[in-house]
């Protein structure tokens, strides 16, 4: 029987399962991240809670180790250093603060698949589609030579380790081992979910170059200091994408940056390569990052055959576009079982909260229950979420950027980008500017780079 479920249950449940993975992986001795609640008992931050991060000048670094006993870890990059606490970060972030700044320290936030205080993973659970459903996005329905000499880089949970039968992922390099499932073992939550987003982006760009790391294998889930070293790696790479699709991030403490994030993004930017991130699945319009950087393109999630935002999507200025992101449908595991997390439902996960976000049929509502079994012999999944509305905006860049070198072998991935937001539509009953699988991507002036968006 389905129950009207605490979201926010849904959400501790999900940050357990990444405490135990964080946990296993790395931190024996103790549960490496912690989490903040209101008054209510509602989510509002995830951080490493025996890290903190400081700002490398000022002596910021020297204060840490004067007055809390801190320890430096790994090296400084992009502005930024690691430090190793005792007590707990969030106290020591403040007490620090009040003697040197608030732009001096900051928590190492968790990144998660689509983080937020309702959903720590795409919107919903990977389910059986329909045995008359189509791939949304088709990847037989798009230009086979689209994304042609274009590198993307996905970074996701990884790749797995039977995704070559995939007929659309040949060619797909993994970077690293490839996921495999132990004998018996129930397919996890996030296990295909890299898979899944790598076949998005395929579908809307055949012909793309793509690498996939496994940064987020652990639950889904990372810290904010390990994504930049991630995003170190990517500038230094050979070659360097023109692209990087990440279907991850997080609210962050003080509602403005992520402190170890944002240098290494602008020299993301200063590079050329367009970062394409994820808006986020709460339903509201706070600040999720790194989608909400100025230099980032962050992709919000449009219904299922619908211009209306989807309900669980995050909105608001800093969402640079929209894509569809309800009940796709892609690759996902070719081989295990799939035993479902939570509770179904009877109404949107979103009403109570935001009346006017509701509407009939969403993907909150499932008949699946707690504890049911589902094999996928298709080898394909009905999920949703912005994460999966992320690969698209990347694929459409990808496709227009390899489309306008054929005349102007110069341009470069951010005129691509450009040029995708200038026509993205705005037409009555879109949410914001959107865009969509298939879209035209060429415009009266042709393929100039630099066209305006009334050409």
């Amino acid at each position: 029987m389905q129950v009207l479920e605490d979201p926010y249950d849904r959400y501790r449940r999900q940050f357990q399962r990444i405490q135990r993975e964080l946990r296993i992986a790395a931190y024996p001795d103790d549960e490496p991240v912690e989490l903040d609640c209101d008054d209510l008992t509602r989510p509002t931050i995830s951080y490493q809670r025996d890290h903190v991060i400081a700002y490398t000048g000022s002596d910021n670094v020297d204060f840490l180790e004067a007055h809390f006993d801190a320890a430096r870890v790994g090296e400084a990059r992009s502005g930024t250093q690691l430090m190793k606490v005792n007590g707990d970060a969030r106290e020591i972030v403040e007490r620090a603060r009040a003697g040197r700044g608030r732009q001096s320290y900051s928590l190492n936030h968790l990144i998660a698949v689509a983080v937020g205080d309702v959903n720590l993973c795409p919107c919903d659970e990977p389910m059986l589609p329909p045995s008359d459903a189509f791939m949304y996005p088709d990847p037989s329905r798009a230009d086979p030579e689209a994304g042609r000499g274009v590198m993307v880089d996905v970074i996701d949970t990884g790749l797995i380790r039977t995704y070559a039968e995939h007929r659309h992922l040949d060619g797909v390099e993994a970077l690293g081992f490839r996921n495999q499932l132990g004998e018996g073992e129930f397919v996890p939550l996030d296990y295909g979910h890299g898979t899944f987003v790598t076949g998005v982006l395929r579908s809307v760009a055949p012909a793309v170059d793509v690498r996939v790391s496994r940064l987020l294998r652990r639950g889904g889930a990372t810290t904010e200091f390990t994504l930049r070293d991630e995003l170190e790696a990517v500038l230094h790479r050979d070659p360097p994408p023109d692209i990087v699709s990440l279907s991850a991030g997080n609210t962050s403490s003080d509602g403005h940056t992520m402190m170890a994030l944002e240098p290494v993004v602008d020299r993301l930017h200063a590079a050329g390569i367009v970062l394409v991130a994820a808006a986020g699945n709460n339903g509201n319009d706070v600040k999720f990052f790194p989608a909400a950087f100025k230099n980032v393109i962050g992709v919000g999630a449009t219904r299922r055959g619908a211009r209306g935002r989807a309900c669980f999507s995050n909105y608001g200025p800093w969402v640079s576009v929209y894509a569809p992101g309800e009940r796709l449908v892609n690759a996902f595991v070719t081989e295990g079982r799939y035993r479902t997390v939570h509770e179904g439902r009877e109404t949107c996960r979103f009403r109570g909260r935001r009346e006017e976000g509701w509407y009939g049929n969403c993907t909150c509502i499932d008949t699946l229950e707690q504890g049911d079994i589902t094999t996928f012999p298709s080898n394909l999944a009905r999920w949703s979420g912005t994460s999966f509305a992320t690969p698209i905006v990347a694929g459409l860049i990808a496709a227009r950027l390899a489309l306008a070198r054929r005349d102007h072998p110069d341009t470069t991935p951010r005129q691509a980008a450009d040029w995708l937001l200038r026509h993205a539509d705005r037409g009555a009953g879109a949410t914001g500017p959107l865009v969509e699988p298939g879209q035209q991507l060429v415009s009266r002036c042709g393929n100039d780079p630099d066209c305006a968006g009334d050409c």
